[in-house]
């Protein structure tokens, strides 16, 4: 190929897409690895042919431009924060809900069904593969545990001799949590998994309907895996968004469809069982259950904690509630304030507000939270989004709850989801 081909095949921004869909696929599988691809792919796009933005196309692409704003508005609060290291650490790691939603707005795109399509089918072929190497780590570190047997999955000495699947129901074994996500922190690889699993379902509707049975099987084998994965990761944040998911599609599934009001009542009630059945048989959600008494108090432990810092959050909040205390003030601030007997494991070892809307309304104050609360809740009022795009509402879905559960834009693994697939998801076909 010619230099002026190459050129002009890179200006083409076909090395931009190839590049999106790559990063789709190593999202689950490394995060050393992303901030490289992130720069590659932001590289490609500068260098491409971009889409012609028109003033009057700001309000189709309000959402996209939106997420922009509300990475400026972390920009301008360097001005007040103390800590400026800590706040270019924070900007940096942000990166993402700049870059994406850049790229979405100004690239040009003859089919932007047929780009979603390709990177969500390489996200899930990389949770597929997480997924698989996880449950071979898995294995790996149960041989080598066997102490003489060929197997043993047990974590302590003292439950060695319990069976198979009690030591996973319990969370006891090399099958579950920290010690079974080689890649990502449980709550991110498992809110991973649910979106993935969705999107395995979706696909599932269109291919069983086409009858095209090798992507059938495909969909149906992805579907069953992250389902075994999300009950293994033991995520109570994880499992909580799958219930609402599949409840959530449930609904919809029963609102759309043509039949007899009885029946849809109880075909959403047998599920709706059913999942209550698989989420209480996790012990995650037995915190007084005394054969796992230690562990339960741990957890209860973890959950005053959590409590006793939003209330400390909301201290802060009431001092700086219109700008916040800066972006790279916070994990300070939260720290300074935690000094009570029942915060001095927080304190030690710092940690943050374990929910992204205290956590943005302590650094960007009332500001930040109406931005972020827009960005996440102006698609609810759109119809169409119930109706022809699910797959939106239940990014939003997931999105909403990690909030709750955890400061996710405070992680690449978090932000970057958000970011990428935000952006793909609401950027307009104009």
């Amino acid at each position: 190929m010619k230099t002026s081909g190459i050129i002009s095949w890179l200006r083409s921004g076909r090395i931009t897409i190839i590049m999106l869909i790559i990063v789709s696929f190593w999202l689950p599988l490394s995060k050393s690895i992303l901030p490289v691809l992130f720069a590659l792919t932001f590289l490609f796009f500068l260098i491409q042919k971009k889409r012609s933005f028109k003033y009057k196309d700001i309000r189709s692409e309000k959402l996209l431009i939106l997420v922009i704003v509300f990475y400026v508005v972390h920009i301008i609060s360097l001005i007040y924060s103390s800590n400026l290291n800590r706040a270019l650490f924070d900007i940096e790691v942000k990166l993402s809900i700049l870059i994406f939603p850049i790229i979405f707005l100004f690239l040009k795109l003859k089919d932007l069904d047929k780009l979603r399509n390709k990177m969500f089918n390489a996200f899930i072929i990389g949770n597929l593969i997480a997924s698989v190497v996880c449950i071979s780590i898995a294995f790996y570190n149960s041989a080598k545990n066997g102490n003489g047997e060929l197997l043993n999955i047990s974590l302590w000495t003292n439950t060695r001799d319990w069976p198979a699947w009690k030591l996973i129901v319990s969370g006891y074994s090399y099958f579950n949590y920290t010690w079974f996500s080689y890649f990502h922190h449980p709550s991110y690889f498992g809110m991973y998994l649910v979106f993935a699993a969705y999107l395995a379902f979706f696909y599932l509707k269109k291919s069983y309907s086409r009858l095209l049975k090798l992507k059938t099987a495909f969909y149906v084998f992805a579907l069953v895996l992250f389902s075994i994965m999300i009950f293994l990761l033991q995520s109570r944040a994880v499992i909580l968004t799958a219930i609402v998911v599949i409840v959530f599609e449930l609904g919809r599934t029963i609102y759309l469809s043509k039949g007899h009001f009885t029946v849809k009542l109880i075909i959403a009630s047998l599920t709706i069982g059913i999942i209550l059945i698989f989420a209480l048989s996790n012990e995650r959600f037995k915190p007084f259950n005394s054969t796992v008494a230690d562990k339960s108090e741990v957890e209860m432990k973890s959950a005053n904690i959590r409590i006793e810092i939003w209330r400390k959050s909301a201290e802060i909040i009431k001092e700086n509630f219109l700008f916040g205390v800066g972006t790279g003030d916070v994990k300070g601030e939260l720290i300074r304030n935690y000094n009570t007997p029942s915060l001095a494991e927080a304190k030690e070892k710092g940690f943050n507000a374990h929910n992204q809307f205290i956590e943005t309304t302590l650094g960007l104050g009332f500001i930040g939270f109406i931005v972020l609360i827009a960005i996440l809740f102006l698609p609810f009022f759109d119809k169409a989004n119930f109706d022809n795009s699910p797959v939106k509402i239940i990014l939003l879905i997931i999105i909403i709850t990690g909030f709750v559960f955890e400061s996710m834009l405070n992680t690449l693994a978090g932000v970057s989801f958000f970011g990428l697939f935000y952006s793909l998801l609401y950027r307009k076909e104009l």
